[in-house]
């Protein structure tokens, strides 16, 4: 029966803060209960949506540029294609600057000169724009070539498909054996 305060401390599971108590937490309690689901996407504008029987809302545009970004670092990670030094912010700076769209701009589109010369969005001192740079460039590019060796599983879980997971992914993989037969 009590009321506490949570908020966002990983990717899913929220932190405890504390209870609530009399006085300005409280209020300040009262007023965030009171928020509201957006209606439109804060990044594209299109209709936000929650499917019946499900708890999460979605954007429902393809070509919302928040989606292409989580879809590209989803496309990255470890159970995924797992390359190594692909972080959020660099897949985020990368769409932003037009060196990424989709998921085949790694494989046909990219190169070494490009991501190197991404800006981290840091400066120097003197005020120059930090990049990437050629050595973390070249090992991100290395990753992105080794990644096309991981296998019809972490394909099919790498594109995102809803409710296929990394066990599903390796089951359909191993079922039909190829992308084809799929």
């Amino acid at each position: 029966g009590d009321t506490i305060v949570v908020h966002k401390a990983g990717d899913v599971i929220p932190e405890v803060v504390g209870p609530v108590t009399d006085g300005e937490e409280g209020q300040a309690h009262d007023r965030r209960a009171q928020w509201e689901m957006p209606e439109l996407c804060r990044s594209c504008g299109s209709p936000v949506v929650r499917e019946e029987g499900e708890v999460a809302y979605r954007c429902i545009s393809i070509d919302c540029h928040a989606q292409a970004v989580e879809r590209l670092i989803h496309w990255g990670s470890r159970n995924a294609m797992d390359i190594d030094g692909l972080g959020e912010e660099i897949v985020r700076r990368m769409v932003d600057q037009g060196v990424l769209r989709d998921v085949a701009d790694f494989y046909d589109r990219l190169t070494m000169e490009q991501l190197a010369a991404v800006s981290t969005g840091r400066q120097t001192q003197a005020g120059e724009d930090i990049v990437v740079g050629e050595v973390v460039a070249k090992k991100i590019m290395k990753q992105v070539e080794e990644s096309r060796d991981r296998g019809l599983g972490r394909v099919l879980f790498g594109i995102g498909i809803r409710h296929v997971g990394a066990n599903v992914g390796q089951v359909l993989a191993q079922h039909f054996g190829s992308l084809e037969k799929l």
